[in-house]
C-alpha cells in the first residue's frame, strides 16, 4: 500500500513539474492511480534535492570567508608593554608581522587592544615628562669614579650634578604657561609716511 508523502515532497499536475501518468525525470511520487511505492532511500535523495535549506547557506550558520585573523588576546600586554617602552605604531606593526594598516583596523575592531596601547603610550609619555622637568630644573644622581694608581683600582662613590638646562626650561614653560612664556607678535603696522606724486602744477 502507498504511503503518502510530505507535501514538501509531493509533486502535483498542478504545479507543473510531472503530470498525473508520471512521466518525467524524478520518480513517480504522490497519489497517482498506478504510482508504485517509493523506496525510502529515494525519498530521501529527492528531499535532498529539492529542499530549499541545501540551496542556499542558512542565516544561522553563514558561510565565512578570508583568512582567520592573527590577532589573538595575548596581544594586549604585549602592545601595552611596548608602547610604555615608546614603540611607534609601525614598530608594533613589525613586532606583530602586520601591516600598520591591520593594526589601525585591530585598534577599531577590539577596544581592549586600543586601550592597552592608549595605556602603554601614557606611561611613556608620562616618563618623558618627568626627565623634561628634571632636566629643566637640574638633578644630581649618584655615579662611581674609577681611579688606576699604579696599578691598583680604586671605586669611589660620588654625586653627580647637571645644571638646570635654559632650553629645557623654555620649552616647558611654553607648553604650561602659554600666555605668559609664548612669543608674542606685535599685532600693530608698521606706518610710513604719506607719499604724494604730484604731476603737472597745483593751484594755489
Amino acid at each position: 500500500m502507498n504511503q503518502p508523502l510530505s507535501a514538501e515532497v509531493q509533486i502535483g499536475a498542478d504545479a507543473g513539474a510531472v503530470p498525473q501518468g508520471c512521466s518525467g525525470a524524478l520518480p513517480c511520487i504522490g497519489n497517482a492511480p498506478n504510482a508504485a511505492p517509493t523506496p525510502p532511500e529515494e525519498v530521501q535523495s529527492i528531499r535532498a534535492i529539492i529542499t530549499p535549506e541545501q540551496t542556499a547557506p542558512s542565516a544561522k550558520h553563514p558561510v565565512k570567508r578570508g583568512r582567520p585573523s592573527k590577532f589573538t588576546p595575548s596581544m594586549l600586554k604585549q602592545a601595552r608593554f611596548l608602547a610604555a617602552r615608546g614603540a611607534t605604531d609601525s614598530e608594533l606593526a613589525d613586532f606583530f608581522e602586520v601591516s600598520e594598516s591591520t593594526l589601525n583596523l585591530w585598534k577599531l575592531k577590539h577596544g581592549e587592544f586600543s586601550e592597552s596601547l592608549k595605556e602603554g603610550k601614557a606611561i611613556a609619555d608620562s616618563r618623558v615628562q618627568a626627565a623634561l622637568f628634571q632636566r629643566a630644573v637640574g638633578y644630581s644622581y649618584p655615579d662611581t669614579h674609577v681611579s688606576n694608581h699604579q696599578g691598583t683600582v680604586t671605586l669611589t662613590p660620588i654625586m653627580k650634578h647637571y645644571p638646570p638646562d635654559t632650553t629645557a626650561a623654555i620649552f616647558w614653560l611654553k607648553n604650561r604657561r602659554p600666555s605668559e612664556w609664548l612669543d608674542k607678535i606685535d599685532g600693530k603696522a608698521d606706518q610710513t609716511d604719506e607719499i604724494r606724486i604730484v604731476i603737472g602744477g597745483e593751484d594755489d
